[in-house]
């Protein structure tokens, strides 16, 4: 997050960035590689010269020879459409970032035209953390947030790294987290007082 978006006096007290792995097109991406290293391997033991990428070329114009032309096109094509979603994967994570200050929730999130939601913590209600099996295997969770209007729905914030923590200073900053502690001054010589 910039510093020219805090307001004066303002502190950041956790920001947070996504983990990958909780974004569809990483998986997308991840499915299209894989699936293209299985075609060619099948393609090419199956069904030899199987519309090579040199065949494909001579329709754009382009001269393709050598090994490079042998290749079948479809894992070619898969294996292209798998790198752009994680490429893309890759970017929605990079611009996605959640935030907590000493008086506010800031989302931001954008590759091209940057949006940034406030939560007020007046309106906040409670905060919760859900994680599954897979999720606590990579030390990531989801981080729900409840407002205070009943017809709002919940705010989900996934992928979060150490979800616990990014809980904790969300209930410090609403003024949930443990009241300081007072010590009384009453016996100065004798036992100490907590109220």
């Amino acid at each position: 997050m910039q510093s020219s978006l805090l307001l004066p006096n303002e502190k950041i007290a956790s920001t947070r960035k996504i983990s990958v792995l909780f974004e569809l097109p990483f998986w997308v991406g991840i499915t299209c590689v894989a699936l293209s290293i299985i075609s060619f391997f099948m393609i090419s033991i199956l069904v030899p010269r199987f519309l090579p990428l040199s065949e494909a070329a001579k329709l754009l114009g382009i001269i393709v020879s050598g090994y490079l032309g042998e290749i079948p096109l479809l894992p070619v094509i898969l294996l292209l459409i798998g790198f752009i979603y994680l490429l893309y994967a890759e970017l929605k994570v990079l611009f996605k970032e959640y935030t907590v200050t000493n008086s506010r929730i800031i989302i931001e999130k954008g590759i091209i035209t940057k949006t940034m939601s406030v939560l007020l913590p007046a309106k906040i209600e409670d905060v919760s953390v859900t994680m599954n099996a897979i999720e606590r295997l990579f030390g990531v969770g989801k981080v729900v947030i409840m407002m205070q209007e009943d017809a709002q729905r919940p705010i989900i914030l996934n992928g979060i790294k150490e979800p616990y923590k990014f809980q904790a200073d969300i209930i410090n900053l609403i003024g949930g987290g443990p009241a300081p502690k007072k010590i009384s001054e009453d016996k100065p010589n004798g036992p100490t007082t907590i109220s």
